[in-house]
């Protein structure tokens, strides 16, 4: 067997795989579609380890007019070498490149100490541009590489630098800013979001609006930001998301690239498996037309992307299939976000779970505060994250709606993975059974001493918040006997009963009302207030006209660790 070229794991940057002789995949046809739209912000989002900071580096070394010579043999073989209407760009710009990825911080103090020090440090990077400038900039300059600027000088120092650099070149400036949304992610786990948005916004609206020494800003991140409006100012501002119809084959990997990826190592049996574990994400999305079942009117060839990251892994691991790119950087968003988790999260992730698909309505901007009460927002950002991908994108009522489902094996581990941590109870498979079978038995008492003993022990954030115990008893549905059908929020009568089973034959049915309660003396009171609410709603109407023969009515209330239940059978 020839020897191979190394696998770029731990290759930091796109000089190091070229120099280094890594394989390369190549994805220099995305200099040329920014070539093609030269002007104005670009902010291309994808999900972690899908590329990002690798193409960012590589127009660096593309553009950067202090290396022309040097870089221009990095890009020798390579796609856009063979177009010299291109190439004459290489090595024609001034290039300011931050990466915002190294920002995590326990307070806004400590992540403004750790702004001010990246952009110190790109201040010296390009500190022999000093000569040309006058006295006050000179003193500026040195203030903000020294780090002893104040805080405007630091808001603004982007401009400023691009001011200087164009002095000194007489040429535009390009920008590029990875993972901008690296700090407010941190600063929003941490509780100081307004603090990191107020300083992202000043530094970025500064450097990118109305600039006249900018030619282009390119950024990229994983979610596009809401909030006070980070982008809404910025000139001929672009975004491209996994739902864009354009740049989907720039990050991650394509089939064909997989495929010639294994040729290379000699492991093309590997393909199916690997397909199953790491394909599934669908990028460069169209619309579609639907028929009344959700379905697609017609099968359109989709661009199915790969996770970059997982495949590399894999093959330096002989072929080894296991989740690689889930157990790198962190879940923060996506475990802050899960504090809100409600019942129907619970049982749309379920469902998915089963292998089904679920619409939502789409929606591009990310408005943290509605993480943990909106389940449209957290939908949206497990699709934007990358543990969701989009089956079918499509129109209703003049809304775009896309249909989710989970993409491959590794995702599904890290979905099931969440699903356990929010209710860790259910490991205790036994206990679970005793309280299904307790309920089918009508047994009042087991039903309450097993349902305690489920709570009992388990530490959550959660405990004390009728999400929590609404997603619980869904989580308890699910392992009903299969003869069982169960409906959440079932609307009946004058309202929706939380939830309501039957058995298929329709001998016996249930219907249960879920309240909490922040005192123990306040829990019969309390159960006995969600039974009234039973019957003057008429809930058990629904089941009467399907037919169910025998209907019990079940009121539980929850408090901390405990559970008050009140039993009855419907008179009819």
């Amino acid at each position: 067997m020839d020897k191979k070229k190394p696998i770029p794991i731990g290759a930091k940057n796109f000089k190091e795989i070229i120099e280094g002789d890594f394989y390369y995949v190549d994805k220099t046809k995305l200099i040329k579609e920014i070539l093609d739209n030269f002007m104005g912000t670009k902010l291309y989002l994808r999900p972690r380890r899908f590329g990002k900071t690798i193409n960012m580096y590589m127009l660096r070394d593309f553009f950067d007019i202090t290396k022309k010579e040097e870089n221009q043999k990095l890009f020798e073989g390579l796609y856009i070498y063979n177009l010299p209407e291109y190439m004459q760009y290489q090595g024609k710009y001034p290039v300011i490149f931050i990466s915002l990825k190294d920002t995590t911080a326990d307070t806004w103090e400590q992540m403004y100490e750790k702004l001010k020090s990246i952009i110190s440090k790109i201040y010296e990077e390009q500190k022999n541009i000093r000569n040309i400038l006058e006295d006050y900039q000179f003193e500026k300059y040195n203030e903000i590489m020294k780090g002893i600027a104040s805080e405007v000088d630091y808001q603004n120092s982007l401009k400023f630098l691009t001011n200087c650099l164009h002095q000194y070149y007489n040429q535009e400036v390009i920008v590029l800013i990875d993972e901008y949304d690296a700090p407010l992610n941190k600063a929003h786990a941490k509780g100081f979001l307004d603090k990191a948005i107020g300083f992202i916004r000043s530094f970025l609206s500064a450097g990118l609006k109305d600039n006249e020494y900018l030619k282009i800003a390119v950024l990229t991140g994983v979610l596009r930001m809401s909030q006070q409006s980070v982008f809404s100012e910025l000139n001929h501002f672009k975004s491209y998301s996994v739902v864009s119809p354009i740049s989907g084959e720039y990050f991650g990997f394509t089939k064909q690239e997989v495929r010639e990826l294994l040729k290379y190592y000699e492991m093309e049996h590997k393909y199916e498996q690997i397909v199953k574990w790491y394909d599934g994400y669908y990028f460069n999305c169209e619309e579609q037309e639907i028929n009344e079942d959700g379905t697609a009117k017609q099968e359109i060839e989709k661009l199915e992307i790969f996770n970059p990251w997982s495949i590399l892994n894999c093959i330096y691991e002989k072929g080894i299939t296991k989740p690689y790119w889930v157990n790198t950087g962190n879940t923060n968003l996506l475990s802050l976000a899960s504090e809100g988790v409600t019942a129907k999260i619970v049982e749309i992730i379920d469902n998915l779970l089963k292998g089904q698909s679920f619409s939502i309505k789409l929606d591009e901007k990310t408005v943290y505060e509605e993480l943990k009460s909106n389940c449209n927002a957290f939908l949206n950002t497990m699709l934007f994250t990358g543990y969701l991908t989009v089956d079918v994108l499509y129109q209703k009522d003049n809304r775009q709606y896309v249909k989710l489902r989970i993409p491959n094996l590794e995702t599904r581990q890290v979905v099931e993975d969440m699903q356990a941590r929010w209710y860790p109870m259910f490991s205790h498979n036994e206990l679970v059974q005793a309280v299904c079978q307790a309920i089918i038995e009508n047994n009042e008492d087991e039903f309450k001493n097993n349902l305690s003993d489920l709570l009992i022990g388990e530490i959550s954030y959660f405990v004390n918040s009728e999400a929590f115990y609404a997603g619980l008893f869904y989580m308890l549905m699910t392992y009903m006997p299969k003869e069982y059908i169960r409906e959440a929020e079932l609307e009946s009568g004058y309202g929706r009963a939380d939830y309501v089973m039957y058995n298929k034959n329709l001998s016996k049915g249930y219907i249960f009302e879920l309240k909490e309660c922040e005192e123990e003396e306040e829990m019969e009171k309390t159960c006995n207030a969600g039974m009234e609410q039973i019957h003057n709603r008429k809930y058990g109407a629904k089941l009467v006209n399907k037919g169910v023969e025998e209907i019990w009515l079940y009121s539980l209330t929850f408090c901390k660790k405990q559970v008050y239940i009140k039993k009855e059978l419907y008179t009819k």
